[in-house]
């Protein structure tokens, strides 16, 4: 049993013990009394740790600077070369529908050819943040 637990489950049996008349009640009031007496010390413990986990946020508050996000550079580089690659497409002299549809090839081929990349960009704000940019000022 956890420590604290422990130490409240002994005062509350020594508070049992004290209680009038307890052995001319059956053994099923007894056991109402005892969990009476240990659900009330529990509740007294709330707001104390409550007050501890209300310290330990400010000590984390206080002490804590968030870390600025840095891209990571390979990623970068394959999204870059993810744009470059529908830029070339789109400065084609061909039929817009043409156009159009080579661009959803290449962004699908750089999905497949990409799928680590694909899978990280996926899982992060920063990264789909980027490829949204990237359809939308292509299209897709």
């Amino acid at each position: 049993m956890e420590p604290r637990i422990q130490i409240i489950a002994q005062k509350a049996y020594q508070e049992f013990l004290q209680t009038s008349n307890l052995n001319q009640l059956d053994e099923s009031n007894q056991m109402e009394i005892l969990v009476g007496i240990y659900a009330r010390m529990h509740r007294a413990e709330i707001p104390v740790t409550q007050q501890n986990v209300d310290w330990i946020k400010q000590q984390l508050a206080a002490t804590s600077t968030p870390i600025p996000f840095q891209p990571d550079s390979a990623i970068m580089t394959k999204l870059d070369e993810l744009r470059q690659s529908l830029s070339n497409i789109q400065n084609q002299p061909v039929p817009m529908n043409v156009i159009e549809g080579r661009k959803q090839r290449a962004y699908q081929d750089w999905m497949q050819n990409n799928a680590d990349v694909y899978g990280t960009v996926s899982g992060n704000t920063y990264y789909l943040n980027q490829i949204s940019s990237i359809k939308q000022a292509y299209g897709i």
